[in-house]
């Protein structure tokens, strides 16, 4: 079982955390044919093989992690609607079935969680089980920020990357990271305030995803000592890459045991909501928010 530091156990139970959710959340969700939603290298070499010419440079590209490059190169290859195609084949026409792991995010009752995914499993999972109580918003929904600073009835999902039901506005590519910050500058606006202002939470996130990069490295220099982040991970970090992570992003890392489909992940968030719920009831009582 996870031990949650003091200061995170006490942001969310305070509900100023946001939880950022990344592919490995996703991936825990099964279709009844058994496939379960690709992390994004997994993706990327699926879609590698539907290209047609020399693919060498591609590879390099992947095996050393430049994902946003590789992307750009195998959508330009395959044309807009192949690449549309593809997105859906692996991202919404499998159904994948919502797992555990949500409920258990669900229930740390948290105003705001944000994900990079462009699948549905969450939504639907909201939608099933708990209706009008979540709004989904993707970045370029222009009425994101009146749920940003909504009341209690209601708790705000942002698909910071669009969804796969709107492909036009998916973002997966360089040129597209770029497009949507130029064009949408005010959302990154927006996500920069909650950097600023509320604890993140990674989970299903590799050490390697360019999202931790490009999301939090200019907010960890604005302010000389800036709240930590946390980063939950099964990867097998070096303490040289955990110092890097926590001078570079202002971000603390978690780690936690792979075993069993990471069992430990969904098994430690049910036990950091019951402690959350816990300090709210103390939190009550002494008039302490």
């Amino acid at each position: 079982m996870i031990t949650w530091p003091d200061k995170l156990l006490h942001d969310v139970a305070r509900r100023r955390c946001v939880a950022f959710l990344g592919a490995g959340v996703s991936r825990r969700a099964v279709a009844a044919d058994g496939r379960r939603p690709p992390l994004w290298k997994e993706f990327l070499e699926s879609a590698l093989e539907k290209c047609a010419g020399s693919k060498a440079e591609i590879r390099r590209l992947i095996a050393g992690g430049d994902y946003l490059t590789a992307c750009q190169i195998i959508k330009a290859r395959l044309g807009e609607h192949t690449w549309h195609d593809i997105l859906e084949e692996n991202f919404l026409q499998p159904n994948y079935a919502p797992d555990d792991i949500h409920q258990s995010i669900f229930d740390l009752d948290l105003p705001v969680v944000a994900t990079t995914n462009i699948d549905t499993v969450y939504d639907r999972f909201l939608n099933a089980n708990y209706g009008a109580a979540a709004v989904v918003k993707p970045y370029h929904d222009e009425s994101i920020e009146r749920y940003v600073k909504g009341d209690a009835s209601t708790r705000l999902v942002i698909k910071v990357h669009g969804s796969v039901d709107n492909l036009v506005r998916t973002v997966f590519t360089r040129q597209e990271y770029a497009d949507s910050r130029h064009g949408f500058s005010h959302f990154y606006d927006l996500l920069s305030a909650l950097i600023s202002t509320q604890t993140f939470m990674f989970l299903g996130y590799s050490l390697a995803d360019p999202d931790i990069n490009l999301l939090l490295e200019a907010n960890a220099r604005r302010f000389k000592s800036p709240r930590s982040h946390y980063l939950l991970t099964a990867d097998k970090a070096s303490q040289d890459m955990v110092d890097m992570f926590a001078r570079n992003y202002s971000i603390q890392i978690i780690k936690y045991s792979n075993k069993d489909d990471h069992r430990e992940l969904v098994e430690s968030l049910t036990d950091l909501a019951a402690k959350a719920n816990s300090e709210r009831a103390k939190m009550a009582a002494k008039l302490v928010w």
